[in-house]
């Protein structure tokens, strides 16, 4: 439920997000819970282990790439590696 709400505040707040960090957000926060006025989310060791095991099978990850992709790149890569790398990426930076 968080995941989809946090796709609504997003699209709102009337400024651009690219799609991996809209995802990302949502991806993480999606085990959200409130304890008193913040948010907290839960470690997600599945999202953590896919994502070791993605980067695992690539010899090189392109970062730089990967986040200057426009929302339409973004959506061509296989669905399970966009989320995890954009969970990956927001988990990393929080």
């Amino acid at each position: 439920m968080i995941h989809e709400v946090q796709h609504y505040i997003m699209c709102k707040s009337n400024q651009y997000s690219p799609k991996w960090i809209n995802e990302g957000i949502s991806e993480v926060f999606e085990t959200g819970y409130m304890r008193g006025k913040y948010l907290y989310s839960e470690k997600q060791s599945d999202k953590e282990q896919l994502l070791k095991s993605i980067l695992k099978r690539q010899k090189v990850f392109q970062l730089k790439k990967f986040l200057s992709e426009s929302n339409d790149e973004w959506k061509k890569h296989d669905t399970t590696y966009s989320y995890t790398m954009s969970w990956g990426i927001v988990y990393f930076f929080i």
